[in-house]
């Protein structure tokens, strides 16, 4: 069993628990002796009250903590003084399921029977207590009053504790929003909207008609509650897109992560179960989602071109309308998620599509929720901008990539990955101009024509690369070890004594005529190495003449050894 399936199964045996207890307590309620009257509220009536002011509330927030105020106890108490106490709190049930039926903005199944249970509950427990206390006193004597407030207070409080309790049984966990201010504006809420159903039972009973004299106030409470509600959306809101600005403002190491808790807001906010952010490849008709959350689809989307998406800044997807709006290739991500409901957001610099949001659920019983759509719209541009962004930050990660490989290339053997001849002059030059002490080695491969005649060209480059490696082992990392093309190889020591270079290249010399096995052959091979150390006021070219020639003298002395030049005559012919 999935978590979120476990969690709706805890909630629900919850919920039943709760309808268990409300209707018992209701039964009690019946049973109590209370006084009778003329019902001067219909059963009709209130159910209507209580739909109408079910979507009316407003929260108030106390740093992390918050509190919904309603006026639910309003109908509720002047129900249990003016009517009939258990009709009353069915009619507290039956109206706000009603709302709930034809609300466009349906909730889950498992919330709605939830929000009946506790209704059940905490109406029957207020009921009990108002008819409790009240017995046969008429409704306006204090002891109906202090029985007014105190039921509104206890089902307020009440249903505090059940929302949170619901909480806590959903994550596994307790919820840690209930504070002494929280509990303040609910008993403050509670005293002031049984104040109102007192003073609407007592008109009511006494003078009918001047009931007209509460519309106005109650209109404005209702207005007032609106505009709070409304008010804090538009804080939520602002706060949203200022959490997003500093999410996608990281570092693009970190911009995936600042993305994802961006979406797992969003769909907190639209009631969505997935949310995503495709990117679209530079120079292709390929998309690859950048970030997400709420499950595992595509991770790259093609046959999408730009252009279908260029026109719109919406798309939605709607059941049994999904391939009259949608291009394929969305379609197939819709279905890859099982999305019964979506939205597509294109995200656009400067008019140039860069990419789309999507979010969805899967649910066929909710709607995800309209009133995020024009921050939608500003996030869209937020998060086309920051993959404008992204999306040239490539470009210009790729350009440098480009020009060191380029560079490298220009300065690099391909074959050994050693210098190769012209990063080797330009060094050469560059220590001479600076007067540096720089010891030059020619090397040459002996007799390495008939590798290649014997064996072929890739046992040839095979033994070069062995040299190669050699050399770059016997000498200092500081020194230059390069390859000038073909089996000629040079080095340039810097800041050493001739003597020192002699060695290494003794040494270089044995690893070379190490044998190499390779396919099923075995290839000896060896070196000759001609050393010239550079002379105060020498040039480049009398330094590499004398190396050459060294180079030379090794051949001529057997092949495999290492000659030193001696000879400072500027007249050395060159090779």
């Amino acid at each position: 069993m999935s978590r979120s399936r476990a969690a709706r199964v805890r909630v629900w045996i919850l919920t039943s628990g709760l309808a268990v207890l409300g209707a018992f307590t209701l039964l009690l309620v019946n049973q109590v002796g209370w006084q009778q009257r003329d019902y001067l509220v219909s059963f009709a009536v209130m159910v209507v009250v209580f739909a109408v002011l079910e979507p009316v509330y407003a929260a108030v927030d106390f740093g992390r903590s918050s509190e919904v105020i309603t006026l639910r106890e309003v109908p509720l108490v002047l129900g249990l003084m003016a009517g009939h106490p258990v009709q009353t709190v069915l009619a507290s049930v039956i109206g706000p399921a009603i709302y709930w039926l034809i609300s466009k903005e349906r909730e889950r199944p498992e919330r709605v029977a939830f929000n009946v249970a506790q209704y059940l509950l905490t109406g029957s427990l207020a009921a009990l207590v108002i008819t409790s206390i009240t017995g046969d006193a008429g409704i306006a004597t204090p002891r109906a009053w202090i029985a007014a407030s105190l039921g509104a207070v206890v089902s307020s409080i009440l249903s505090m504790f059940l929302v949170l309790l619901a909480i806590w049984t959903s994550e596994g966990r307790p919820d840690s929003r209930l504070s002494i201010a929280t509990l303040a504006v609910a008993l403050w809420a509670a005293l002031m909207n049984s104040s109102l159903g007192v003073l609407t039972a007592i008109v009511l009973s006494e003078h009918p008609a001047a009931l007209v004299l509460f519309l106005a106030p109650m209109a404005g409470c209702a207005l007032a509650y609106r505009a709070l509600a409304r008010d804090r959306l538009n804080q939520a809101d602002l706060s949203f897109l200022y959490e997003a600005a500093q999410a996608v403002s990281v570092p693009g190491s970190e911009l995936v992560g600042g993305l994802e808790v961006v979406l797992r807001r969003l769909a907190s906010m639209k009631g969505a179960e997935v949310a995503e952010i495709w990117m679209a490849e530079q120079e292709s008709q390929e998309w690859r989602r950048l970030a997400g959350i709420g499950g595992t689809a595509l991770a790259n989307l093609h046959g999408l071109e730009r252009d279908e998406l260029a026109g719109v800044s919406r798309l939605q997807v709607k059941p049994g309308r999904r391939g009259d709006v949608l291009p394929v290739p969305l379609q197939q991500l819709v279905a890859s998620h099982g999305l019964v409901e979506g939205e597509f957001q294109t995200l656009r610099h400067n008019e140039l599509v860069m990419g789309f949001l999507l979010v969805g659920h899967r649910q066929p019983t909710r709607r995800l929720s309209t009133h995020s759509s024009p921050l939608e719209a500003v996030l869209a541009g937020q998060l086309g901008t920051r993959l404008a962004s992204t999306m040239l930050g490539q470009a210009v990660d790729e350009l440098a990539r480009q020009r060191n490989e380029l560079a490298i290339r220009a300065s690099q053997d391909s074959l050994t990955g050693l210098a190769n001849r012209m990063l080797f002059l330009s060094t050469l030059e560059e220590l001479i101009r600076r007067a540096r002490p720089v010891t030059l080695a020619f090397i040459d491969l002996d007799d390495f024509k008939s590798v290649n005649d014997t064996y072929g060209h890739p046992m040839g480059d095979r033994v070069l690369q062995h040299v190669a490696q050699c050399f770059r082992q016997s000498f200092r990392s500081g020194d230059v070890v390069a390859r000038l093309g073909g089996d000629e190889f040079a080095i340039l020591a810097i800041d050493t004594t001739t003597e020192t270079a002699r060695l290494a290249a003794v040494r270089a010399i044995d690893a070379v005529a190490q044998p190499i096995v390779a396919d099923g052959h075995r290839v000896l091979t060896g070196v000759s190495v001609g050393i010239a150390g550079r002379i105060d006021g020498e040039s480049a070219g009398r330094l590499l003449a004398r190396a050459d020639a060294a180079l030379y003298a090794a051949k001529r002395q057997g092949k495999g050894c290492v000659v030193v030049s001696e000879n400072t005559d500027p007249d050395v012919p060159l090779r």
